[in-house]
């Protein structure tokens, strides 16, 4: 009588736990509400992931193949006009020369100054769209990680991680929104006066090199250091809360198991079943947050890159034809090029790392 009794106590564990657990799968994406980080993505980036076939909740068709295509299609459309403006610099650099060789030697700075100009006139436009640009993705990178944060963390808390999703999930929204509001609100706008002052002492001799020298070492300095006290302290906080997590699961389940018998094995294995379903939704969504970051910022630093490129080779060409002044116009213009990337990079990084944290983390019911 009693070995029925325990027969149908099993059946019930097993219609009411794990049935459930099995199909936890499709139903966790609307319980964490992974909707909201589409969302919060630009139609643009939609686009590329839709083409891709990749969504938060169904990634088992997502071709990274597809994805490369689409992102550089969207790109190569824009690449076209860094190679125009190069084509056009060099032509100035060679008139410039010219003139100056043909002209008397006392018209040499005036016609550097000229060409100065002429450069800031063809370089002034597409490098301060690129800096409303970055101001843009930072925005809309803060926006994604706003999103994002609360779908990773609960993904975390599910996958038996309570102590590491609650941490994690704080530290990387409020240091994440924090680097973000410190790129626009100081990085930027140091920035743009950077790339003023570079046009300014690349034809005068008013002593403002050493200032525009220190703004490009404080914003590279502020970016290298925010970034590494972040990583830091989000890689010894979730190591540190990952073991207390694992030693809190391994303890739960074995009192599961031996607390009442047979149905505390029953109750052990569900727990097993949830984890493997936890972990295939980590997985993907974790997988999405990554793809869906670099399809927001990388673009931008394909441009970017793009045009560094174009006026690095001015530059060259600026320095062999004997022209100072122009090749001072244009490194300047390289290193706020330069900055643009490493503040982007800066806030997308932590984006990325939010992401990876979910691929690096195991489940704790594993």
């Amino acid at each position: 009588m009693r070995s029925i009794h325990c027969f149908f106590v099993l059946v019930f564990c097993l219609t009411f736990f794990c049935f459930p657990v099995q199909a936890a799968e499709a139903d966790l994406y609307g319980q964490l509400d992974t909707e909201s980080l589409w969302d919060a993505l630009p139609e643009e980036t939609k686009s590329i992931l839709l083409d891709s076939n990749m969504q938060p909740d169904s990634m088992q068709d997502a071709s990274v193949p597809t994805w490369l295509s689409a992102l550089s299609g969207a790109v190569s459309d824009e690449l076209y006009a860094p190679f125009k403006t190069g084509a056009r610099l060099i032509a100035l650099i060679l008139l410039a020369r010219i003139i100056r060789d043909f002209g008397d030697g006392s018209l040499n700075h005036a016609v550097q100054v000229g060409a100065v100009f002429a450069a800031a006139v063809l370089l002034v436009k597409p490098i301060s769209a690129l800096i409303e640009q970055t101001e843009q993705m930072i925005g809309i990178l803060s926006a994604v990680l706003t999103a994002s944060i609360p779908v990773y963390a609960g993904i975390l808390v599910l996958s038996g991680h309570a102590v590491t999703g609650s941490t994690y999930g704080a530290l990387t929204l409020s240091w994440g929104s924090g680097i973000a509001a410190v790129s626009r609100q100081l990085l930027l706008p140091l920035t743009r006066i950077y790339f003023v002052f570079s046009i300014v002492t690349s034809v005068s001799d008013i002593g403002l090199k050493q200032i525009a020298d220190a703004l490009y070492r404080s914003v590279k300095w502020l970016l290298i250091l925010g970034i590494t006290i972040f990583t830091g302290i989000l890689s010894l906080q979730t190591l540190l809360s990952a073991q207390t997590d694992l030693a809190a699961a391994k303890a739960a389940k074995m009192v599961a198991s031996g607390a009442v018998p047979i149905v505390g094995g029953a109750f052990s294995d569900a727990l097993s079943i949830l984890g493997t379903s936890v972990g295939l939704v980590k997985s993907g969504v974790g997988a999405f947050g990554l793809l869906a970051s670099l399809t927001i910022f990388l673009p931008i630093c394909l441009k970017a890159g793009a045009w560094i490129a174009i006026q690095t080779a001015a530059a060259f060409a600026a320095d062999l034809l004997e022209m100072p002044c122009l090749s001072d116009l244009l490194t300047g213009c390289v290193s706020v090029l330069k900055m643009l990337i490493a503040v982007l990079c800066s806030v997308g990084l932590i984006s990325l790392v939010a992401a990876a944290v979910l691929l690096c983390v195991r489940s704790a019911y594993g």
